[in-house]
C-alpha cells in the first residue's frame, strides 16, 4: 500500500496541471494507517514540488505523512474545505478591488477636470476651449467603460464561484445520503463494497443521511442486477438491528 501511495503521488506531480494534492484515508486501526507511516510515502510527499495536505483516519490519528505534508487536516472532508476558498471571502476581495479602482479611476479625473477647468479660466487658451470640453468629455466616457468593464469581471467571477458551489455540493457525501443512499463499515472501519467482504456474525455500521445503525449479519445474497422499473429498490437484505 505504501507503494501505491508514493506511486500515486509521483503520477500526479509528472501529470502538472494540479494546484494542490491532498492524501486521505478515513479511519481505521493502526495497522490499516500505517502505510501513511512507511519511509517511501514521507519521502514521496517530502519531494512532491505540489502543495501537499494530509488528511489520515480522524483528528485523533497521527501519522508521519502528516509531519511531512505542507498542511495537516483533521479530516478528509475538512482537507476539501481547506482547499477550496470560501465564496464569500473571494466577493469581498473582488468589492475591494472594484472599490480601490473605482477611486482611483475617480481621483484621476477629479484631477483632470481640475487641471482642465484652470487651463480653461486662461486668457492665452481662450481659443481651444472646445478641445478641453471634448476631453472632458472623453475621460468620462473612458471611466464608464472602465467601470463597465470592472462590473462584468466580477459578474464572471461571481457566476464562477457559484459554480464551483454547486459542484462542491454535488460532490458533499452528506448530500449523497441525504438522497436514500447509505455506507456500510465493517469492524475495521473499512467501507464495503460488496456483501462478500462480510461473513454471517460480523458486526456492520450503516452510515445514514441523519445518524447510523449497528447490525449483525445474518446472511448474505448474491448480486442481483437491477432491472429499469425496479428504480432504486434494489435486492433486499437481512441484516438485523442490535
Amino acid at each position: 500500500a505504501a507503494d501505491e501511495i508514493a506511486r500515486g503521488i509521483e503520477a500526479l506531480e509528472r501529470h502538472g496541471g494540479s494546484d494542490l494534492l491532498i492524501v486521505a484515508r478515513g479511519g481505521g486501526s493502526l495497522e490499516d494507517l500505517w502505510a501513511f507511516n512507511e519511509e517511501v510515502t514521507a519521502r514521496a510527499i517530502a519531494a512532491c514540488r505540489i502543495p501537499v495536505v494530509s488528511a489520515v483516519g480522524h483528528e485523533i490519528d497521527h501519522t508521519i505523512a502528516d509531519l511531512v505534508a505542507d498542511v495537516r487536516a483533521p479530516t478528509p472532508s475538512t482537507a476539501a474545505e481547506m482547499a477550496v476558498p470560501d465564496s464569500r471571502a473571494v466577493l469581498q476581495q473582488m468589492r475591494r478591488t472594484l472599490g480601490r479602482c473605482e477611486g482611483a479611476l475617480g481621483r484621476k479625473i477629479a484631477e483632470s477636470r481640475l487641471k482642465l477647468e484652470a487651463l480653461g479660466r486662461s486668457r492665452a487658451l481662450q481659443s481651444p476651449l472646445d478641445r478641453l470640453l471634448q476631453e472632458s468629455q472623453r475621460a468620462d466616457e473612458l471611466l464608464q467603460r472602465a467601470r463597465r468593464a470592472l462590473e462584468m469581471r466580477v459578474a464572471r467571477a461571481r457566476e464562477r464561484v457559484a459554480m464551483l458551489q454547486a459542484r462542491i455540493e454535488a460532490l458533499n457525501p452528506v448530500r449523497v445520503l441525504e438522497r436514500g443512499y447509505a455506507l456500510a463499515f465493517d469492524e475495521a472501519g473499512r467501507l464495503l463494497r460488496s456483501a462478500g467482504e462480510t461473513s454471517p456474525g460480523e458486526r456492520v455500521r450503516v452510515e445514514l443521511g441523519r445518524g447510523a445503525i449497528l447490525c449483525r449479519v445474518e446472511g448474505r445474497e448474491e448480486e442481483r442486477a437491477w432491472s429499469a422499473g425496479a428504480g432504486r429498490r434494489g435486492p433486499e437484505t437481512r441484516g438485523g438491528r442490535e
